[in-house]
C-alpha cells in the first residue's frame, strides 16, 4: 500500500502505451454498450409495432364476426368490382349491410337496395348509410385484403363460409412492418 501511496505522490503520469491501451478497452465497451442499447431500442419498437398491428387486426376482425353474428343474415352474397371486395348480408331479403375492403379501409354499413328506397340514386347499386371501421387504427389494409363467401356455385348463398384475409401495415423509420391474418368461420 505503501509504494501505491508514494507513487500517487511522486506525480507521476501515465505511459503512451497504459494510456492507449486504456483508450483502447474503453473504445471496446463504450461501443458495446452503445450497439446494446441501439438494437435493445429497435427490438422495442419493432415489438411495440408488431403488437399494435395484432391488436388492430384483432379489432377489424372482431368487428366482422360481430356484424355477422349480431345482424343474423339469411343470405349472404359476394361482390367484387373495381379493386372493391363486398360481402353482402341479407336478412327477410329485403334489409341488408356490406362489409367492404375498398382504398385500404373496412367498412361495415348497413344499406339498403335501390329497389326499396325511392330516393336513392338509380344508377348505384346501394344507398351507403353506415361508417368505415379502420379509422381509428395506424395501419393500413392492403391491395391483398379480401373478403370472399365459399358456398356451392351461387352467387347469393344461405350457408357456407365466409373467408377473411386482413393484411395490415406501418411504416417506421422508412421500414414497412406487415402482417398478415387469416380467418375462415361458417353462416
Amino acid at each position: 500500500m505503501k509504494n501505491f501511496v508514494k507513487r500517487l505522490r511522486r506525480e507521476e503520469g501515465f505511459t503512451l502505451i497504459e494510456m492507449i491501451a486504456t483508450l483502447a478497452v474503453m473504445t471496446l465497451v463504450l461501443g458495446l454498450v452503445y450497439s446494446l442499447t441501439v438494437f435493445g431500442m429497435r427490438s422495442y419498437h419493432k415489438i411495440s409495432i408488431e403488437n399494435s398491428l395484432r391488436d388492430e387486426a384483432d379489432l377489424l376482425m372482431s368487428a366482422v364476426i360481430t356484424e355477422l353474428y349480431t345482424f343474423s343474415p339469411d343470405s349472404v352474397e359476394a361482390k367484387i368490382a373495381g379493386g372493391t371486395t363486398a360481402v353482402v348480408l341479407r336478412k327477410n331479403g329485403v334489409q341488408a349491410h356490406v362489409i367492404e375492403i375498398a382504398d385500404g379501409k373496412l367498412s361495415i354499413a348497413p344499406y339498403q337496395d335501390k329497389g326499396t328506397n325511392p330516393d336513392a340514386d338509380p344508377d348505384a347499386s346501394v344507398d351507403p348509410i353506415g361508417a368505415e371501421v379502420t379509422r381509428n387504427i395506424e395501419s393500413t389494409l392492403t391491395k391483398d385484403s379480401s373478403l370472399t363467401v365459399d358456398c356451392t356455385g351461387f352467387t347469393v348463398c344461405q350457408s357456407g363460409t365466409l373467408s377473411i384475409s386482413l393484411e395490415l401495415e406501418q411504416t417506421y423509420e422508412n421500414r414497412p412492418y406487415q402482417l398478415n391474418m387469416q380467418s375462415r368461420f361458417g353462416f
